[in-house]
């Protein structure tokens, strides 16, 4: 079987490196980030292959075997991605060459693994959601008042957001507030028919590194009310996060087939608390990989943090009916 493995996206791991924290368990060297067709793995110490999945951990001294029609890409902790092409087999060994005297697989192994000891503890494993203490009771909320869809409880790149929310029933006058985290009094009001508003011409943008209030209630009925706080990433992380995003755009346009840029930018948006930008490239993600646990595990793990039970709910029944 010819070995062909191929390194890409070298660029952005000094971006990446202590940005990233995708879920690891305290063993693993990376994960399966793109995948087409049929890829099998033979785990370290154990017979026969087996399929892999999107998503799925892979670990020293398992051999993954390619076919005719499919390749896979492996994502590393420092950012770092290996190609295996049709036809292929990659060993992930830290050793030196095995005993017919092959070594090209075995030394490029190596290298994209030199330093990774260490950096997957056991602090870093995925969490995973299994249930919720009072999640009816949560839903029946949510559906009963206002809902903000967005900011809502994350990070958010625009000094200037565009605020969206929902409501059950007729139409309603909404007041909408937002408060500085510490400050007393509101730095501004707005009354609106409207389920969503751009953000108040007149007022200046918001301070990156804030944290802020945000409340929509009904004028009439103040039992209908929803609050959230969102915070603006400071300059820094911003640059930062914009200059991964667009390289990991255009790499996209090169290979629309390839899931890996998708990959690192949820896992990039993640790290950094952008929970509804990982949304966005989760959805993308799905589109092209309907039904893939990794995905689905990544969504209920997003919309329990930001408190969208409802759609928590519907992830929920479709993993365990996997």
């Amino acid at each position: 079987m010819e070995r062909i493995v191929s390194s890409v996206l070298g660029c952005f791991l000094s971006i990446m490196l202590g940005t990233i924290s995708p879920a690891f368990g305290s063993d693993a060297i990376a994960l399966i980030s793109s995948l087409t067709g049929k890829v099998e793995v033979q785990r370290a110490h154990q017979k026969g292959l087996r399929a892999l999945n999107l998503g799925e951990q892979v670990f020293e001294d398992d051999v993954l075997y390619t076919y005719d029609n499919s390749r896979a890409s492996l994502f590393f902790s420092d950012g770092s991605v290996i190609t295996v092409y049709p036809r292929s087999r990659l060993v992930l060994s830290l050793r030196g060459t095995d005993k017919k005297g092959s070594s090209m697989v075995t030394s490029l192994s190596k290298g994209v693994m030199k330093g990774i000891g260490g950096i997957f503890s056991a602090e870093k494993k995925r969490e995973t959601l299994t249930a919720v203490p009072g999640i009816r009771k949560k839903i029946e909320e949510e559906e009963r008042g206002v809902r903000v869809l967005y900011p809502r409880n994350s990070m958010i790149l625009t000094s200037k957001p565009h605020f969206r929310w929902k409501t059950r029933g007729e139409a309603r006058m909404f007041m909408v507030s937002l408060t500085l985290k510490g400050m007393e009094g509101q730095l501004w009001t707005i009354r609106t028919k409207e389920a969503e508003i751009p953000y108040p011409k007149g007022q200046s943008g918001l301070k990156r590194g804030q944290t802020y209030f945000l409340k929509v209630a009904s004028v009439d009925d103040t039992s209908l009310s929803d609050e959230v706080y969102f915070r603006v990433l400071e300059d820094q992380k911003a640059e930062e996060v914009r200059r991964v995003t667009k390289g990991m755009e255009e790499l996209q346009k090169l290979n629309p087939d390839d899931s890996t840029p998708k990959f690192i930018l949820v896992t990039l948006y993640r790290g950094k608390g952008l929970y509804h930008k990982a949304l966005g490239e989760l959805d993308a993600l799905e589109r092209g990989h309907p039904g893939e646990r990794f995905i689905l595990e990544q969504k209920r793990e997003i919309f329990a943090k930001i408190g969208f039970w409802r759609k928590w709910e519907e992830v929920n029944q479709k993993l365990n009916a996997l």
